[in-house]
């Protein structure tokens, strides 16, 4: 996937990356940012960011901790320094340890804290780290308070009438920080799927108003879901019906995978890793 511009109506002043593979923060900050005259490009994964950043040099970049490829912290390594000059960081988690607060001490990037308190802090990271013409701008942006939640954890959505693989995931999940939101159909997961924007979906292949092919199809309708990745889960499905899964959807990316019912939390690990940034030892010991 290739980093994504916004374009603006006024003349852009400092630019932004925004790098999160987290879609709801991403729009949320890249639209905030916008709102605010300031030039935004965003990246999905670490090393998508590295090249984004080093090809269009932006002024200010904010990066999750956990990334897939890249973490925040390793791309910020790469990038401060002699090799872009006047770059800041900022870097936000819904967690961070000691170890990671002071490796941010030691790069001299802003530490975020997701969840209740987001949008001050990022406010208040932005005053400090832009130039001086533009920081009464962001102080002053009207639209801080009324701004959506940033969620404090990756949340995957699952689709299906059986709650079963809900309920596996969730008490598996829970103790990493990781949401499961539930839906019985398909047009309750849509909705929710339009509301949340999770890292993630997992869509039983037959639903009670819908198959996956429909429910795909109003995946892809909306400029809002149109890029979360859909898994497909069943208990046996032929070659033939996953290449018609995985075929595009106009113009968008048709199903990015598949799972057995019922569902083998070792086999969904690797997935976890990548799309809801969890570390790999801490994603193997799902399966324990």
């Amino acid at each position: 996937m290739s980093a994504i511009e916004i374009n603006i109506a006024d003349k852009p002043r400092s630019s932004i990356l925004v790098v999160d593979d987290d879609p709801l923060v991403s729009e949320l900050v890249a639209k905030q940012c916008t709102g605010m005259g300031l030039s935004v490009r965003r990246a999905t994964n670490g090393l998508q960011a590295l090249l984004t950043a080093r090809q269009h040099r932006p002024t200010l970049l904010i990066t999750a901790l956990r990334l897939p490829h890249l973490d925040g912290l390793s791309l910020c390594e790469r990038l401060l320094g002699p090799e872009a000059p006047g770059l800041e960081a900022i870097v936000t988690s819904a967690c961070f340890d000691p170890e990671d607060y002071e490796r941010c001490d030691s790069l001299g990037t802003t530490p975020v804290e997701k969840g209740n308190g987001f949008w001050p802090q990022l406010r208040e990271a932005l005053v400090e780290l832009l130039p001086g013409d533009e920081r009464e701008a962001v102080s002053q942006h009207e639209s801080w308070d009324d701004l959506k939640q940033i969620p404090s954890a990756p949340r995957i959505l699952i689709i299906d009438a059986d709650p079963r693989p809900a309920e596996l995931l969730k008490s598996r999940l829970k103790k990493f920080g990781i949401e499961v939101l539930t839906a019985a159909d398909g047009s309750h997961g849509v909705r929710i799927a339009r509301n949340e924007m999770p890292s993630m979906i997992v869509a039983a292949r037959q639903l009670p108003d819908c198959d996956a092919e429909h429910l795909l199809w109003k995946l892809r309708s909306s400029p809002r879901t149109r890029q979360l990745p859909v898994f497909v889960m069943a208990e046996t499905l032929s070659k033939n019906t996953q290449d018609n899964l995985r075929r595009e959807v106009g113009g968008a990316a048709g199903a990015a995978g598949f799972f057995a019912k019922p569902l083998d939390t070792e086999a969904f690990y690797p997935t976890i890793e990548r799309y809801c940034g969890l570390a790999l030892p801490a994603a193997r010991a799902l399966a324990a």
